[in-house]
């Protein structure tokens, strides 16, 4: 099963699960986005080296009763597997994200192992740690990390029109999220997943066109935020659009082709839960930068 639906794609992903990350060996440049299986029942790691610069860890671990555990043990190994590189993108994709376990949704209890375990091995430097990351939910029984590492330093950018994640109050659970909104890389960039959120509230609540509109504006402003960190204006965007009912795709299709995105962008849309329950659509960037 995979973990996702495919709604529609152009010049983009490959299934049966993929990270929309682009392929940067030479050998493979015409190409993008790495296939994992995401089906296995049992435990698994795999390494890609995409580059010098670049390698991606995942971890496919069978969702047990203990999501926060879980996610606690699965983060510390890849602290100890990122020696001397930096972490850059994370990707997590959690079975039902959005079900109640043990009396707290399986998001919130994902949010406490990750944060116990960037606390406990980085301590009063953990938020600085934090890079851009993506939490969707799937129909697998199976829970995905994949984490890219960066051989050169990275920045980790936030939105001022947002609180960062890990200030979010306790209304959204024991522990708040552990990402930052952006990070900027010697050749990538990544904008975090992002939805209709302002300080920390969700907005736009049953309408689409509207969280998609607010959505729009936040990634507007963390495109911004990476030009003034540095970002070489001349770049290779991919959009990966997470939308939970498949029936919104007509309301938001010619949206999506208006005003922010251009014909150059590779872009697909997904079916996926998404973190909170009353958000509908979910929007992450990669960006492929060029020698400025």
């Amino acid at each position: 099963m995979n973990y996702f639906s495919l709604i529609f794609k152009e010049n983009t992903l490959s299934f049966p699960f993929v990270l929309p990350l682009p392929v940067l060996d030479t050998h493979q440049s015409a190409h993008w986005g790495l296939s994992i299986d995401s089906s296995v029942s049992s435990e698994s790691h795999g390494v890609f080296f995409l580059s010098e610069e670049f390698r991606l860890h995942y971890y496919t671990v069978p969702v047990s009763e203990d999501i926060s555990a879980d996610t606690h043990r699965i983060y510390n190994a890849i602290f100890a597997e990122a020696d001397s590189w930096f972490l850059a993108r994370m990707w997590n994709f959690i079975p039902e994200i959005n079900a109640i376990q043990n009396g707290m949704e399986h998001y919130r209890s994902f949010c406490e192992g990750r944060s116990l375990a960037f606390y406990d091995c980085f301590g009063c430097s953990a938020e600085a740690r934090m890079p851009a990351a993506t939490g969707v939910g799937g129909k697998n029984e199976s829970f995905v990390v994949a984490v890219l590492y960066s051989k050169s330093p990275v920045k980790h950018l936030e939105n001022p029109r947002q609180v960062p994640a890990y200030c979010y109050p306790v209304d959204y659970g024991p522990r708040s999220p552990s990402f930052a909104r952006a990070t900027l890389c010697s050749s990538l960039a990544f904008i975090s997943g992002t939805s209709a959120i302002r300080g920390h509230q969700s907005l736009g609540g049953g309408n689409v066109s509207e969280q998609l509109q607010i959505t729009l504006d936040n990634l507007q402003v963390m495109q911004n935020q990476l030009l003034r960190a540095g970002m070489t204006e001349s770049f290779k965007r991919y959009i990966v659009v997470y939308l939970r009912n498949s029936g919104d795709l007509k309301c938001i299709g010619n949206m999506l082709k208006q005003g922010f995105f251009s014909l150059e962008d590779g872009w697909c849309i997904l079916q996926a839960d998404i973190c909170r329950a009353e958000l509908d659509v979910e929007i992450e960037i990669t960006y492929l930068l060029e020698k400025s």
